[in-house]
């Protein structure tokens, strides 16, 4: 699944032989996904940096985990989510040939559009 070339310079884009099996990894993701994951990528930063501002204002953390983090360090918060977040978007766009990815490349950038569409409405009220 992952190479040195998974990082820089890969040339895997679609299936090698038509022998392989349907489902196979790549070093480049396709343009149109890559743009989907970076920009819920960026969802992820508003995210973390509304709730912490919302934090600073006397809200509440929901997330059980989350909220050990920011009382330990909001550094530590920012690490952890930003590193868990782009980690697994990242493996999500490796997978861009199996069933369902794109799919659910979608849903994640739908749902942390929603939800930081929720931290505006919130800010406004």
């Amino acid at each position: 699944m992952l190479s040195r070339y998974s990082w820089v310079g890969g040339r895997r884009r679609s299936r090698r032989r038509e022998e392989d099996p349907g489902f196979y990894y790549v070093d480049r993701i396709r343009t149109k996904l890559a743009i989907i994951l970076a920009l819920t990528f960026v969802f992820h930063i508003l995210d973390a940096w509304l709730t912490l501002g919302h934090l600073a204002r006397g809200g509440t953390e929901l997330n059980p985990i989350m909220d050990v983090l920011i009382q330990i360090d909001p550094r530590l918060f920012l690490v952890v989510k930003l590193g868990l977040a782009g980690s697994g978007l990242f493996l999500l766009g490796l997978h861009q040939n199996f069933p369902y990815t794109r799919h659910a490349a979608a849903s994640l950038f739908l749902l942390f559009l929603g939800l930081v569409g929720y931290h505006l409405y919130l800010l406004s009220v």
